[in-house]
């Protein structure tokens, strides 16, 4: 699968394969299925409000019924991705800011009058329950050029196997990032990628 914007040089993301389940002792994540669910507070009537949205010119609006209800989202899963490469630099700018302001446009402002979360904040508020991230190679590509068609100048980062398991009981400090061996290239115009980094990691 590979997430690719026009016809650049370097796709956005690309991973060879995906399995979703929960890991038993003794079982792999094909044996066994997870479950990821997601719930809404039920609210009473004075903390809905009805938003008129068009979803096409010619046809009338539709009423859309918003709460002030958080939704959360219950989940025991294990993610095994194969071989996930990112690739990021200043020529993909642009383009995601072209396509976050539409998919901003998508949707009403919230109603909500609380301070805005951060993030994390949010993450932990919307999510509880069990997940982990399980990756056999990853590696993220920084571009250095302006040009989406040019992949000259790079810096290269691979690192393999990495875990990233999150739970909603344990303390932030409890939470596990887990990288096994680390590698780092450089690479600059016509010249061919100089290693900085090639063992395993203290983590």
């Amino acid at each position: 699968m590979s997430i690719r914007i026009r016809d650049y040089a370097e796709p956005l993301v690309s991973i060879d394969s995906i399995k979703i389940g929960s890991q038993l002792k003794g079982q792999s994540v094909a044996e066994r299925a997870g479950w990821l669910f997601a719930t809404e507070e039920i609210c009473p009537s004075t903390h809905k409000t009805i938003v008129n949205k068009m979803l096409h010119p010619f046809a009338p609006e539709v009423g859309v019924v918003k709460t002030f209800g958080t939704t959360k989202i219950w989940a025991d899963v294990d993610v095994c991705i194969s071989q996930p490469h990112i690739s990021w630099g200043p020529c993909f700018m642009p383009a995601i800011s072209v396509i976050s302001l539409v998919a901003g446009g998508l949707s009403p402002p919230g109603f909500d009058p609380s301070p805005k979360l951060s993030s994390w904040d949010k993450a932990r508020m919307m999510l509880h329950g069990r997940c982990a991230l399980i990756m056999d190679q990853a590696s993220l590509k920084l571009l250095s050029t302006t040009s989406p068609y040019e992949h000259g100048e790079c810096f290269h980062m691979c690192g393999k196997p990495i875990t990233v398991s999150y739970d909603c009981k344990l303390p932030p400090e409890g939470q596990l990032a887990r990288v096994g061996r680390v590698k780092i290239q450089v690479k600059s115009r016509g010249q061919p990628y100089s290693t900085l980094n090639d063992g395993a990691n203290p983590n």
